[in-house]
This record gives C-alpha cells, structure tokens and sequence, in this order.
C-alpha cells in the first residue's frame, strides 16, 4: 500500500500528500523511497509547475519515524541507496543508508540536486 496519494491539478500543480496520520506522517525510508520516485517522475516535465508536499491529518510530518521495522521497506529499487538500504543487514549500515535516502529526497524536494 502507497504511503503517497499524488494528485494531478490542471493549473500544473503536483500535490503529494503523506497519507500517514497514524504515525503523525513521520518519514519512514518506505516513504522516502515512495517520494524519490515520483519526483524522479515528475522531474523535467513541462506541464508540471509546481510540486507541493502536504500530510494527511492534523500535521505536516513528525520527521523520521523511528519506530520503522527494517521489513517495512519494500521499495528497494526507488534510488542506489535504497537497493543499498535493502540490501544490508547491519543496524550501522542501515542508519547511514537511512540518512542518506533521506537527505538525498530532501535535496530533490528543494531543487538543489544535481543532476
């Protein structure tokens, strides 16, 4: 099940809304994988315009879900570092996979990726 609902506006407008009010839409490294996609997706179209994030319920995001089981991530393909992520078995590994899937969907989300 998509922890992402994507919504096409004709205006150009993308809006992903983090569909996790149960956990506060706290950014688990399923999540993040989720939003790697879709912004690669979206990237470089010229019908969209804008891309707005939102989360369902009461709040934005609780940041990272640190309550996330490693067999709660499934989207293995979604960037090099998530196959890395999927791939390891080392809570050391793991953390350091986790923080830069993470930041690397920051830097897409904020348009400083490189390409």
């Amino acid at each position: 099940m998509s922890q992402l609902a994507i919504e096409y506006l004709p205006s150009g407008v993308v809006v992903l809304t983090i569909d996790r009010p149960h956990r506060r839409n706290a950014l688990d490294n399923q999540t993040v994988a989720e939003l790697h996609t879709v912004l690669d997706e979206v990237n470089g179209k010229p019908n969209v315009r804008a891309v707005v994030i939102t989360g369902a319920g009461a709040g934005f995001s609780a940041g990272a879900d640190l309550k996330a089981q490693p067999e709660d991530f499934t989207a293995t393909d979604a960037t090099p570092t998530a196959a890395l992520l999927g791939s390891v078995h080392s809570p050391m590994a793991r953390i350091y996979a986790s923080q830069e899937l993470m930041a690397s969907a920051s830097r897409k989300s904020t348009g400083s990726a490189s390409p």
